[in-house]
């Protein structure tokens, strides 16, 4: 059976001073340990009032939630 490869084309469109929802996951889903885990946090945070206002930054053992606005 042949299979199907699926890649939606969405519109990407982004306002100023609105949120953002953002996610992004560990290659492969893996867990990560403490120590990478605080580093995410650290660098997410680094961003905050440089380049983004950060609202909420969650980091997960193998994802992160970030909600933002620029």
């Amino acid at each position: 059976m042949p299979q199907h490869f699926y890649r939606r084309n969405l519109p990407h469109m982004q306002k100023d001073a609105r949120p953002h929802f953002l996610t992004f996951c560990a290659h492969h889903r893996t867990i990560l340990p403490d120590w990478a885990r605080s580093l995410t946090l650290e660098c997410c945070l680094h961003e905050h009032d440089v380049k983004i206002d950060l609202h909420a930054a969650v980091v997960m053992p193998d994802h992160v939630h970030l909600i933002f606005s620029r």
